[in-house]
């Protein structure tokens, strides 16, 4: 997109005056997750749904499924909690999951889930993307350097794409919001370097 001009150049984009951020300093205090969908040509529209920590825009977990019930939708984040945690009882206090207000984050599956590892989930302002901006942020860089470049055949083709694009975006491309720090480097300086190392497998 930006090699064929498709993309506004910085100084033609209007900006909205700052009203609070929902990037925090330190990883592990505020997840987000959010779902978007793309087109297969033997499956559909499946969905797309990472879950990213705003402290690090560490991408921890995606999921591709042709489903979009609730338990599809939300098992990558109990996939994340599990990977980072091992169990409730090491969530920290401080954790929360923020979310827009689509049916599967508003009903009792995500209610249960929160409830059961102990996590508080928030909720991104009405008509306002910056609510949830590092999860749209995620999905609108996973599109522009993957999802938008090809013709897909299946959830399976995708899935290995993403998880390869997943790897690569964690630790190896830098951000320039992270002072030019790639995620795995930001997690390991904040966390320890076992956190950021583990992004890596």
């Amino acid at each position: 997109m930006h090699e064929a001009k498709l993309t506004f150049e910085p100084s033609a984009r209007c900006y909205e005056p700052q009203r609070g951020t929902v990037a925090v300093e330190e990883p592990n205090r505020r997840w987000s997750t959010d779902m978007t969908t793309v087109w297969t040509r033997k499956e559909g529209w499946i969905a797309v749904t990472p879950v990213t920590d705003n402290g690090c825009r560490c991408v921890l977990e995606i999921g591709v499924s042709k489903w979009q019930d609730a338990p599809t939708i939300l098992a990558p984040v109990e996939r994340a909690l599990r990977g980072a945690f091992g169990g409730a009882c090491a969530i920290p206090e401080e954790l929360e999951l923020r979310t827009d207000h689509g049916s599967v984050y508003t009903g009792s599956d995500c209610e249960h889930l929160c409830k059961q590892w102990g996590v508080a989930q928030t909720f991104a302002p009405v008509g306002r993307p910056t609510g949830n901006a590092v999860a749209e942020r995620v999905i609108q860089t996973m599109k522009i350097e993957m999802l938008w470049l090809q013709d897909w055949e299946d959830a399976d083709e995708v899935r290995a794409a993403l998880e390869t694009w997943r790897v690569w975006y964690n630790t190896q491309r830098p951000h320039e919001s992270l002072n030019w720090q790639t995620p795995a480097e930001r997690r390991a300086e904040r966390l320890g370097s076992k956190a950021g190392l583990a992004l890596a497998a």
